[in-house]
């Protein structure tokens, strides 16, 4: 995309560990206050090679830029320039994610703030809302693993109320996911309280290799969309 930009940063979470983290921008898209959407995407399982440099997260930063606003890549604990160690389960993830949230919303060129969790990153984002529910617009669920074998061990951060309100919501996922199955999807989406919206993509996997912005452009235009209705209340 030409005349991005992208602009590094360190900030420390809950627990003072160092995080890194890559923010795309472009100087489109400026609102009257000087202030942008941000989308703060979170990336696959550490454990198993996911980085803030993995080809969906950085689309769906791309795709939010493409929409006028702002996209943050982080890099949890464990990966990259990042302190600490990773975890299998992810708790100690979440304060990372409240902390960038926190980050954000600090930041007098930021105005709503989006989450997207992708893969093992929606476990970590469902259970953040917990302690930032109040500071994030929207949230989406990108490819949540949500089959039978993954939730023996990511299934508790879906088990508590931090999806609950009225936080505008997005699932998205492909019909050949291999950590889910689509009578799972449709069980965890019908438990998932209003509003709410979904998008299954016929045939693409939970890796979305060659087709992220199937999946991130939705995204982006959601959340562009709540945008849009929220200006219309002003």
């Amino acid at each position: 995309m030409a005349g991005i930009s992208v602009e590094r940063v360190n900030f420390a979470s809950e627990d003072g560990t160092s995080l890194e983290a890559k923010i795309y921008h472009d100087r489109t898209g400026m609102v009257a206050d000087g202030r942008r959407s941000c989308v703060l995407v979170v990336h696959p399982h550490p454990k198993l090679g996911g980085t803030f440099d993995n080809p969906v997260v950085v689309e769906m930063a791309l795709s939010m830029v493409e929409e006028g606003g702002m996209g943050m890549c982080l890099n949890m604990r464990g990966v990259g320039r990042s302190g600490g160690s990773s975890s299998w389960k992810g708790d100690k993830e979440v304060k990372d994610v409240a902390a960038a949230v926190k980050f954000l919303k600090a930041r007098d060129d930021v105005g709503p703030v989006y989450l997207v969790g992708y893969s093992f990153g929606a476990c970590i984002v469902a259970t953040a809302m917990l302690s930032v529910r109040d500071l994030v617009d929207g949230i989406s669920l990108l490819s949540p693993p949500w089959g039978r074998i993954s939730s023996i061990m990511l299934g508790h951060h879906f088990k508590n109320e931090s999806l609950t309100g009225q936080i505008p919501k997005m699932v998205v996922a492909g019909t050949d996911d291999m950590f889910s199955s689509q009578s799972a999807f449709k069980r965890h989406f019908e438990a998932l309280p209003e509003p709410k919206t979904k998008l299954l993509v016929n045939r693409a996997s939970h890796f979305w290799v060659n087709e992220e912005q199937k999946a991130t452009t939705p995204i982006a235009k959601f959340f562009s969309s709540l945008d849009a209705a929220r200006d219309e209340r002003k």
